[in-house]
């Protein structure tokens, strides 16, 4: 039993480092494409007053969100690294006969 749960428990961690490592990308690539994007510059530029106060508050919002989700992806890769690095060190322990 101890080892099924063992191996669940490295499954899930390597599961939750792909997760953080795929979530960061994403993000990181939104940002650039979507915030980052010089045609949105041009593009605002065209529109009036009223039209481009309200597109960089939809890009603030936007870069506010991506923000965060990069912040929470990187928690999940530092747990996913430390929680599989604690089990491969203390596997011993762990998996001991009692």
């Amino acid at each position: 039993m101890r080892l099924t749960l063992y191996i669940f428990a490295i499954l899930l961690s390597l599961f939750l480092i792909g997760l953080g490592l795929i979530g960061s990308l994403g993000t990181a690539v939104s940002y650039k494409y979507e915030v980052d994007d010089p045609t949105v510059k041009t593009t605002m530029n065209r529109l009036d007053n009223i039209d481009q106060k309200n597109e960089i508050e939809n890009l603030v919002n936007r870069k506010q969100q991506l923000n965060s989700n990069a912040i929470i992806y990187g928690f999940v890769l530092v747990f996913g690294i430390t929680s599989s690095s604690i089990l491969i060190i203390k596997r011993k322990r762990i998996l001991k006969n009692g």
